[in-house]
């Protein structure tokens, strides 16, 4: 190893990465959305959440839009983890997408990291995890504005203020009850 290479070998080297998942998580807004694509263009395979939720008009093709009745089949068989509910909304990730070979990117929450970590310590995954750090708080606002959003702004002060713990830990894992309305 020369020089430069004992200096850098720490840390993500695209060129060294074969089956990895990059997790970003942050505060609602901070950018996880723009980190995401940044990877995507160079060439990782995004992982996208199931949600029940409608989609908002800049978000096509960020998540899989399905129905509480299909998100409920896929929850009972067992095929969505970090799974979470928010404002009425059911939210998660299909296992098979999670586990698939390459390198892969996606966007988390605080409250699943650990859940992550266990799955892919199961599955032989290299994770690696992204904090996305917000600017300032009024940049955050501001954001949830122009977006459409300002409902999710005193969410967005929660994080801030939650995140200050360390977020990966052994315990404290966010479960869905999902109730199966037919």
């Amino acid at each position: 190893m020369n020089k430069t290479m004992g200096r850098w070998k720490n840390y993500l080297m695209e060129s060294q990465v074969h089956d990895i998942i990059i997790v970003i998580f942050g505060p609602t807004g901070c950018g996880k959305t723009t980190y995401k694509k940044y990877f995507e263009s160079k060439g990782w395979r995004p992982v996208k959440s199931y949600t029940t939720r409608t989609p908002r008009p800049q978000e096509e093709g960020e998540y899989h839009f399905i129905n509480e009745y299909e998100w409920g089949q896929m929850f009972n068989r067992g095929l969505l983890m970090n799974t979470n509910s928010y404002e009425g909304h059911y939210y998660g990730i299909n296992i098979n997408d999670f586990v698939q070979t390459g390198k892969s990117v996606m966007v988390s929450d605080i409250t699943s990291l650990n859940k992550l970590k266990r799955v892919a310590e199961q599955n032989n995954k290299e994770l690696h995890f992204i904090y996305c750090a917000p600017d300032n708080v009024e940049e955050l606002k501001r954001r949830h504005i122009e977006r459409g959003t300002p409902e999710r702004i005193a969410i967005m002060e929660q994080e801030i203020e939650s995140e200050e713990i360390e977020p990966i830990q052994e315990e404290g894992d966010n479960n869905v009850q999902f109730e199966d309305k037919d």
